[in-house]
């Protein structure tokens, strides 16, 4: 599984939700974030901005749900 390979990383940004953004939303512990644009500069600044409550949801699913296994 290539989530596997992203054991430190807990939020996933995208420019728009697909099938695999949230199978792995659902089933893993990690955070979907669809930041609507394809700029990255822009992407950053939304980032940014929901930066608070993105640690909220990393907070919520890491005690909801285990690390995944390697």
């Amino acid at each position: 599984m290539v989530v596997g390979q992203l054991l430190d990383v807990d939020v996933l940004a995208a420019f728009r939700m697909g099938p695999n953004f949230l199978r792995i939303r659902d089933r893993t512990n990690k955070v979907a974030f669809f930041t609507r644009t394809r700029d990255l500069k822009l992407a950053l600044q939304r980032i940014i901005k929901k930066f608070d409550d993105l640690w909220g949801q990393v907070q919520a699913k890491k005690a909801e749900k285990p690390p995944i296994e390697e």
